[in-house]
């Protein structure tokens, strides 16, 4: 949507809308505060330090949730409401640094609990422009926004007064706060407008139900992560022992199961608080969002605590004294099992408020942790971490097999219904059938047009991110110009090993079946790797941190390898074994890089950077682009955490330290080159790359896919990666107090960094435009010259001084892009061109076939005609047909000259697709991925019965359905669309299957005529 500059009144937000790129950075900086708010705990372990941690993240989530409600009532698409979030973003940053200090006593001037009050009453002061400007137009909401107007104010009052008093009554006051505007707020849900004029009434409620579930799901899945903070702790410890990669093990499985419980409640939620859903009123809406907020409140607090809890259970395996068989403490296994604990009655509470039914397993699981408490508590460290790994399986094992039950039970009714006419299987025979042994097939369901990115993908990539934080830890460690070639050497293959599981995740759904177990092992690779990283080179030698990184990347190819051969089978030929030997011959040069004196360590690592492209490049031949929308939304995301590792690096090297003007000035220009950087990438330039990534033909789509996010990515994110070292360099000094209040005198190296990060970026940016046909711009060559220029100008200078002068040529590509008249002219033909929209997607189907004629198909011979198809459907001969079959035909149709050309395979591939995804969808009962005669006559035939019109002359009702629809659709959104009766999962499917059925025979045929009616008639 092209935004507009208009402020208030905003118009609603669509209930459609995706969250915005600047939401999801102001979602990932909020879990950062929420990160710092439990280190209060570790300053204080008593009671008192446990009633101030929990203060301090009803503050910050209050603060956060109240901002998503507010933006998920009106538009985000002006530009004043984006930059108001951005400031937000450095609001949350400020947050994150100075919360530790919020709860000390006031010595004068400006200290912690001062900046603390005067950050979050600025972070009101954003909130309350929100809400109004979502609902200034509306008459009917002045008395609601009067009492948002005085919770604000009354919110930051008693913060002010909790910063000017002492002791337990700062506390007290502190969690009044939050408690004293969530009461305010929820007034205005109050059934009392008729009386008061203010309450519950039309239009105060959420639109955009699909952006606030995206935005918590986003949230969430980041706190999910908090835990991965440890790591980089293990990473710079001086050894690393088994005992500490079993807690960091158990942290990551503690970190995926959560997310996997997490993940069947989004669905029911979202459907419950969608604004077109008018079975369930306005006050059960409201009430879903409540749950949203306290059930997100303990989810969200709970996987705080329970990663602060993990710290601490690190530092007690790591200490050299105690080790494994130091007794666990009471306050941090209470913190690890009462965190996870929250997590879970968050989660029943929220599941509760969207199916209205009481979930068991979510309200016992944590009673149980509760009991455990006290008789772990003494036992060895490690006893606790594994103990709730196994509890936490036991509970995804048994929420899956509920969920695999309640899906059998819908599928058996359909099956009944459909085996019920008079040509169909009985249900008996369709029984046995189903329950015949099967020989094992990987299960993959590929994608079509409409694909998305799933919640299972962001955790994957936020979690491969920590691997790309690690390479300027690699070159704090070793600041010379070896460790920084290394550092980018790391960085390039980390990119390629990531980027082909998005081609993959394009190509397939990530979150069903092989693939997805697939993306958990390259995820625990990604993982330890980056575990490794920091200290696998410093010293010479083979050590066993090199040894993991080495084994863990070589894991992470040979999962991509096994992905490449699932999904495009024997047309893949030899590259899976491209990609899996490459890895092994990298993996051995980097090993005797680390025996070679160090002036011939670079040839080898270049060496070794050859090979990882030689298998990146064998992955990527001959990939489609399936989902437009889904590999940008990849690559954009994986933009946004990069500006999120420049600012979380800077923040945790300033955490804990006493907040004064050097400091916020570092902030202050960390938040504006951010900015800078976010505004030339999202405000143009990543929706009309999607936009031509959608519309241009296959030369031109070539040169998009690999040209423009393949590598000017990677460019990208080097640059952010060399500047987010610079930030952390700066802030570790001004944390450890050397040089005046400008900062120490810059070294070389941190002004080649900041530097180069700036000139890297815009050069990424102005490539990424050369390959959308825009040319370059001389403002654009100027700035990267002159950042160039000014590196050994900066050399010397105070490191703020340097820092504001790059920031500044930073400042002069806006300037240049905003102002400049040819600038203003192209970006408006661009945003011309965005708005006429996407146009049809390539997957699309064509025209809705011609109704059959009942009469013909009632007189050939069905049964003849279903076994005649089935073996046609079955190319390679083997019983069952499955995606093999269309793989094998794929491969003989490149090899025949006159279906060879690309057109004609990507046509084919294309609707191959479609028509495995409907088939499986349709006619697989048993999910096993493949489908055997009796699955596919008995479907078949009662399609083929349905048409016949009734003996009593009464209309048949299957056919009387709408079948608009002619893409492949989940089982629970046919499920939804056909009002939840079991006989209209399956019939949207009928005309597609029927009209492809045909390209079998003949890909080059046209899908204009009736082929069911045709084809039945031949073979009769």
């Amino acid at each position: 949507m092209v935004g507009t500059g208009r402020l208030w009144p905003l118009p609603r937000r669509d209930a459609e809308d995706r969250s915005d790129p600047v939401e999801l950075l102001v979602d990932i900086t909020f879990v950062l505060a929420l990160s710092q708010a439990v280190s209060l705990l570790r300053l204080e372990p008593g009671a008192g330090g446990v009633l101030r941690t929990i203060a301090a993240l009803f503050i910050v989530i209050r603060a956060w949730e109240e901002s998503v409600s507010a933006v998920t009532m009106g538009s985000v698409t002006a530009a004043p409401l984006k930059l108001l979030m951005i400031v937000q973003t450095g609001l949350f940053l400020a947050l994150a640094i100075c919360v530790p200090e919020a709860f000390s006593d006031i010595t004068g001037g400006l200290d912690g609990p001062v900046v603390f009050a005067t950050v979050f009453t600025l972070n009101c002061v954003c909130g309350a422009a929100q809400w109004f400007a979502a609902h200034a137009g509306d008459p009917r909401q002045r008395g609601n926004l009067l009492f948002v107007f005085a919770a604000y104010v009354g919110e930051a009052a008693l913060i002010w007064w909790a910063v000017c008093v002492h002791g337990s009554a700062k506390t007290l006051l502190m969690l009044a706060a939050p408690i004293f505007f969530t009461a305010f707020m929820w007034a205005t849900t109050l059934p009392v407008y008729d009386r008061l004029r203010f309450g519950l009434v039309e239009g105060w409620q959420i639109y955009g139900f699909r952006a606030l579930s995206e935005r918590y799901l986003a949230a969430y899945t980041v706190a999910c992560c908090l835990s991965l903070e440890l790591l980089e702790q293990v990473g710079q410890s001086q050894r690393i022992s088994p005992a500490m990669l079993t807690v960091v093990g158990a942290a990551l499985l503690t970190a995926y199961l959560l997310y996997r419980l997490y993940e069947p409640l989004i669905e029911p939620a979202r459907f419950t608080l969608d604004a077109r859903n008018l079975d369930v009123g306005l006050g059960r809406k409201l009430l879903m969002d409540g749950g949203y907020h306290f059930g997100h409140l303990l989810m969200c607090g709970g996987l705080a605590v329970g990663a602060g809890a993990l710290r601490s259970v690190l530092v007690a395996v790591a200490s050299v004294d105690g080790g494994v068989t130091a007794p666990i403490g009471m306050v941090p296994l209470a913190g690890l099992y009462g965190g996870i604990a929250a997590v879970l009655l968050g989660q029943a509470g929220f599941s509760f408020v969207a199916i209205w039914k009481a979930d068991p397993l979510r309200l016992v699981t944590p009673l149980l942790l509760l009991v455990a408490i006290v008789p772990l508590s003494g036992t060895p460290v490690l006893v606790a971490p594994l103990v709730l790994v196994g509890l936490l399986v036991v509970v995804a094992g048994l929420d899956q097999h509920r969920a695999v039950h309640a899906a059998r039970a819908v599928r058996t009714a359909r099956v009944e219904a459909l085996t019920a006419g008079p040509a169909g299987l009985t249900a008996a025979q369709s029984v046995r059938a189903r329950l015949r042994p099967r020989r094992w097939r990987p299960t993959i369901q590929f994608a079509d047009g409409d694909h998305e990115l799933s919640g299972f993908e962001l955790l994957f990539d936020i979690m491969v991110a920590f691997a790309f934080a690690q390479c300027d830890v690699v070159v704090l460690r070793d600041q010379s110009p070896e460790g920084a070639l290394r550092a980018l050497l790391v960085l390039a293959m980390l990119w390629g090993c990531w980027m082909t599981f998005v081609w993959a995740g394009n190509t397939a759904d990530a979150n069903v079946g092989t693939l997805r177990t697939l993306h958990v092992c390259a995820l625990s690779g990604m993982v330890f790797l980056g575990l490794a990283l920091p200290m696998a080179f410093v010293r010479p030698g083979f050590s066993m941190r090199a040894a993991l990184y080495l084994g863990a990347y070589v894991l992470i190819r040979v999962c991509s390898a096994i992905a490449l051969r699932t999904l495009l089978g024997r047309t893949a030929g030899r590259r899976p074994l491209i990609v899996a030997g490459a890895p092994v011959v990298t993996a051995l040069l980097i090993a005797l890089a680390t025996q070679v004196p160090r002036a011939d360590r670079v040839g080898l690592w270049i060496a070794a950077l050859a090979c990882e492209v030689l298998a990146t490049l064998a992955f990527m031949r001959g990939w489609r682009t399936v989902a437009p929308g889904h590999l940008a939304e990849r690559f954009a995301f994986i933009v946004i955490i990069g500006l999120d590792m420049s600012m979380g690096g800077m923040g945790q090297q300033l955490n804990g330290e006493a907040v004064a003007l050097p400091q916020l000035l570092l902030i202050g220009m960390a938040l504006i080159s951010c900015t800078i950087m976010w505004w030339l990438y999202f405000d143009l330039l990543a929706r009309y790359a999607e936009h031509r990534l959608h519309r241009t033909m296959r030369s031109v789509h070539h040169r998009i896919v690999h040209g423009h996010y393949n590598a000017a990515h990677l460019v990208l994110l080097a640059g952010m990666v060399a500047f987010g070292f610079g930030l952390r360099a700066i802030a570790r000094d001004l944390a450890t107090g050397s040089g005046g209040g400008l900062g120490p005198p810059l070294p070389p190296l941190l002004a080649i960094a900041l530097g180069a990060g700036v000139a890297v970026f815009a050069l990424g940016i102005c490539g990424m435009w050369l390959m959308l046909g825009r040319r370059p711009r001389r403002g654009w060559a100027a700035v990267v010259v002159g950042c160039l220029v000014a590196i050994p100008v900066a050399v010397g200078a105070p490191a703020l001084v340097a820092l504001a002068g790059f920031v500044v040529l930073g400042l002069l590509l806006v300037v240049d892009e905003s102002l400049s008249s040819t600038a203003r002219a192209e970006r408006g033909a661009l945003r011309s061109a965005l708005a006429e929209g996407h146009g049809e997607s390539p997957t699309a189907a064509g025209e809705p076939v011609a109704a059959s004629n009942a009469e013909d198909v009632s007189t050939v011979d069905l049964g003849r005609w279903f076994q005649t198809r089935f073996r046609l459907l079955d190319v390679n001969g083997d019983g069952v047909i499955s995606w093999a079959d269309f793989t094998d035909l794929l491969h003989r149709m490149a090899n025949d000259p006159a279906t060879s050309d690309e057109e004609t395979l990507q046509r084919a591939e294309t609707r191959f697709r479609a028509l495995w995804n409907s088939m499986r969808e349709a006619m697989d009962l048993d999910d096993d991925n493949i489908i055997t005669r009796e699955e596919y006559i008995a479907f078949m035939t009662a399609m083929a019965a349905a048409r016949l019109p009734a003996e009593d002359g009464a209309p048949n009702p299957w056919s009387a359905q709408p079948t608009a629809s002619r893409l492949p659709v989940s089982r629970s959104a046919a499920y939804r669309r056909g009002g939840g009766h079991p006989l209209l999962v399956g019939s949207g499917l009928t005309d597609l299957i029927e009209s492809e059925l045909a390209l079998l025979a003949d890909p080059s045929r046209s899908d204009d005529t009736d082929v069911f009616s045709a084809e039945a008639a031949s073979v009769g």
